[in-house]
């Protein structure tokens, strides 16, 4: 089990926490700054982390012994940040915000693109993103802002 986040306040260094069924260990990550890691997720050979660094996305791979800094699409609006992280149907997929809008980067072929996806409302984010076992459905969920009112935002990619 993997856990990660930032050491010190308003967005440090990366913290990268393993569980091995007895105890938490700290493993080192990329030597960063202004970094706020705040999802991971994938398989067990090949993780993902992400969240941000300064105003922009940021994604970590490990796959083998050490987690190395990933170049991404560029969301095209600051701040930008990637909430969460699931690894789907042979891609990886991110979301979070990108200015006002909502956000949902994907990699296929190696390859991270940014979706253009309608979001209702002012503006929007999205805070998670999960697959339904046992079918080809990927759902984001977040929030936006509409009528004078936040709401509920939930996305069906099938």
């Amino acid at each position: 089990m993997w856990a990660v986040g930032g050491k010190g306040r308003s967005g440090g260094r990366p913290l990268i926490e393993h569980w091995d069924g007895s105890a938490w260990s700290v493993v080192p990550g990329p030597s960063l700054n202004a970094v706020r890691l705040s999802a991971v997720g994938g398989t067990a050979h090949s993780l993902w982390a992400v969240g941000s660094k300064g105003a922009g996305v940021l994604v970590l791979h490990r796959s083998g012994g050490s987690w190395k800094t990933v170049t991404v699409a560029d969301p095209g609006a600051s701040p930008a940040a990637l909430a969460d992280v699931t690894v789907a149907h042979g891609s990886v997929w991110a979301v979070g915000r990108a200015g006002d809008q909502g956000l949902v980067e994907h990699r296929v072929a190696g390859k991270w693109q940014a979706d253009d996806v309608p979001f209702p409302g002012q503006s929007s984010h999205l805070d998670g993103i999960t697959t339904v076992p046992g079918s080809s459905d990927l759902w984001a969920v977040g929030t936006y802002f509409g009528d004078d009112e936040y709401k509920t935002l939930a996305l069906r990619c099938s």
